[in-house]
């Protein structure tokens, strides 16, 4: 709600609601450890009743889905992927179409704006690619991922091996609508101008894969994560070691094989190796759009709403923001880690969440120091908190596994 209904009211709520958003975000990292094996199971065994709010769940999802495309398609009409609409789309277009007629894909853009380049990793572009093959609206892509990716993180919903609790799977349900939903009714520049939606289903992705362990599948997610968005590389590192220290070698080697296979076949063979350079100047080019954005959207005035800590800051410190962010998301989910590692076996701390909250944080961290904090860089933050919401409720306990992956 303080991502975005709250917006709504964003003079009221200018400070208010950026704090209330990172406090959220903590204790969403916080919380789900304490789930612990004493709690009471209230069946051992699926009634009738779970199985339909099971099925009831799985329909809502399925009518959310369709109702989004109900309300898409004569958006889609209505508003083209022109640059003269907004730069993210066209680029990504015009990436996929160089990789299909085999031109260089990063490379000045000047066919979108003069002397702009190509700054998108491969996997924000390549899962566009289908489109522009079979010569579809682009945009189902990023809403069909996005689906995807919250069908996959359900599945501990639907085959959950005790009944569901009643009240936290309407909230779950409720406010993933109220989330959603909101993008439909007053942020729709989301759906038809910006290709977040496939980084969030990436990153839910992960979130899912994090929760039940499969390091497989944890290295394929962190992947997709880094070579579409910077803001996972603090996490990386920290995330690697903790592995490396606390499981078997045989887990780690999992993880760190498909991770590399996944980065060099996608990235560093056929694009980095060829022109290094090209890619470590891009966050340098994007910093120097730092001082206009703030000028020109608001925030020197204050008339800019959106989540962020960008409002504890001036346009003179704005730049510090960002190193800032990169600093705190390497530190905080290494701390959060330490601390949980300390203080698991004396408060019975509920290990599994511990993976996903040192993801959360270092994104909390990243994302709300951002200098140029547009909103749809913040959904995908946000959402990923259903993933572990999905897989609470499906174990009374809140350690039991309820779909083992």
């Amino acid at each position: 709600m303080a991502y975005t209904f709250v917006q709504q009211e964003g003079q009221t709520y200018y400070y208010s609601s950026s704090v209330l958003y990172v406090l959220a975000g903590i204790l969403i990292c916080v919380l789900p450890l304490l789930g612990n094996n004493d709690a009471v199971l209230p069946t051992g065994n699926k009634s009738q009743f779970g199985r339909v709010l099971r099925v009831l769940f799985f329909g809502f999802l399925a009518a959310f889905f369709a109702f989004h495309v109900h309300v898409l398609i004569p958006l889609y009409h209505q508003i083209p992927i022109s640059p003269k609409v907004a730069d993210m789309l066209p680029v990504i277009k015009l990436a996929c179409n160089r990789l299909l007629t085999g031109q260089p894909v990063y490379a000045p853009t000047d066919e979108i704006w003069i002397g702009t380049v190509n700054a998108y990793l491969p996997m924000m572009w390549l899962p566009y690619v289908p489109a522009q093959i079979f010569g579809y609206d682009m945009r189902w892509t990023t809403v069909t991922l996005l689906f995807v990716s919250l069908f996959i993180a359900a599945l501990p919903v639907f085959k959950a091996k005790y009944d569901l609790p009643v009240f936290p799977t309407l909230f779950a349900g409720i406010s993933l609508f109220l989330a959603l939903n909101y993008f439909l009714t007053h942020g729709r520049d989301f759906w038809s101008m910006t290709e977040e939606g496939v980084v969030a289903a990436f990153y839910v992705f992960l979130a899912f894969a994090l929760i039940r362990g499969n390091y497989y599948l944890i290295g394929i997610a962190m992947g997709f994560c880094v070579l579409s968005r910077y803001a996972l590389i603090p996490w990386i590192p920290t995330y690697l070691t903790f592995i490396f220290l606390t499981q078997p070698r045989k887990e780690f080697r999992k993880l760190f094989f498909t991770l590399s296979v996944i980065v060099l076949i996608v990235f560093i063979i056929p694009y980095f190796i060829w022109d290094p350079f090209y890619f470590l100047s891009l966050p340098g080019i994007q910093l120097k759009n730092v001082d206009p954005f703030w000028r020109y959207n608001g925030l020197t005035d204050h008339t800019f709403f959106n989540v962020g800590l960008y409002k504890f800051f001036t346009i003179e410190t704005a730049r510090l923001m960002g190193n800032i962010g990169l600093l705190t998301s390497f530190i905080a989910p290494a701390v959060f880690i330490l601390f949980a590692q300390k203080f698991q076996k004396r408060y019975r701390l509920n290990g599994r969440y511990i993976g996903f909250g040192s993801l959360k944080l270092s994104l909390i961290f990243f994302y709300n120091f951002l200098p140029m904090p547009f909103s749809y860089l913040f959904f995908p933050l946000t959402l990923i908190s259903y993933a572990l919401l999905f897989d609470f409720i499906s174990a009374p306990s809140g350690t039991e596994t309820a779909a083992p992956l």
